[in-house]
């Protein structure tokens, strides 16, 4: 190891979390996934497509 830094929450989130709205556009289309971070103590994303909050004892990488 040459250093210790530490890692901040980015304001925004794309292609890597699933959306958990069985409506949302991103699950039907070929669409990559886009979120704002709301909060970023107990990591809360946003979609930015259907507006549904997921937290992060829901949340599911994308495949």
């Amino acid at each position: 190891m040459v250093e210790k830094r530490l890692v901040n929450v980015p304001e925004q989130i794309n292609g890597i979390v699933k959306c958990m709205n069985p409506k949302c556009i991103t699950n039907h289309e070929a669409i990559p996934t886009k979120f704002h971070v709301i909060n970023d103590s107990k990591i809360t994303l946003k979609c930015c497509y259907c507006e549904k909050n997921t937290d992060i004892e829901h949340m599911q990488l994308v495949k």
